[in-house]
């Protein structure tokens, strides 16, 4: 296996979205190096309405946007839920993909704790389910919090590449009813 290098993520949203499918999440923490595979992704570029930085917007919120691909940008979302997104492209382009689902691959016990407050064996179906199936889901299973906005992904949140290659499938995003005729837009990826 080996790690993504900060190069790897000068790429545009799109292109990269897709890249990242099959990779490897890793972050590093207090108990123990946490690990999913990356199942689906969504693209957000700058010319496109459902993107934060979309026609340049620049806030505070929307900053690390701007950043150089590699870097973290996480939200709050509904107030309660921390999304993770990883910027891509040349610093100043304002495009990012949003990781919307994981496989778990190390820690299991812990994403448990984390969501459910159970240990693996007690869970039920449903959470078995639900564990990493979202992108609030897999942020609080994996410890990523909106203390993680800014980061570059070579220190404790990084990315592994083992090799792992499966059929794309691309659809819409989902939940961005506001984005006009970008709510069409193919930028989602999930394996067929």
């Amino acid at each position: 296996m080996k790690k993504l290098s900060q190069e790897y993520y000068q790429k545009d949203a799109l292109t990269l979205a897709q890249d990242l499918m099959g990779k490897i999440l890793c972050h590093k923490t207090a108990q123990g190096i946490l690990m999913g595979r990356i199942v689906e992704t969504e693209a957000y570029l700058e010319d496109d309405k459902a993107c934060h930085g979309y026609q340049g917007k620049k806030t505070q919120r929307t900053g690390p946007l701007f950043l150089p691909g590699g870097h973290i940008y996480t939200y709050f979302t509904y107030g309660i839920h921390t999304l993770f997104n990883i910027v891509s492209g040349p610093e100043n382009q304002a495009e990012a993909v949003l990781i919307r689902s994981l496989l778990p691959i190390q820690g299991e016990e812990i994403f448990y704790q984390n969501r459910y407050q159970v240990k693996k064996e007690e869970a039920t179906s449903y959470q078995r389910k639900n564990l990493l199936n979202g992108p609030a889901k897999l942020t609080q299973a994996m410890e990523i919090s909106l203390e993680d906005n800014t980061k570059d992904l070579q220190g404790d949140i990084y990315l592994l590449d083992d090799g792992y290659r499966g059929d794309l499938k691309a659809t819409k995003r989902i939940g961005i009813d506001y984005a006009e005729e970008a709510v069409d837009y193919p930028y989602r990826f999930i394996f067929k």
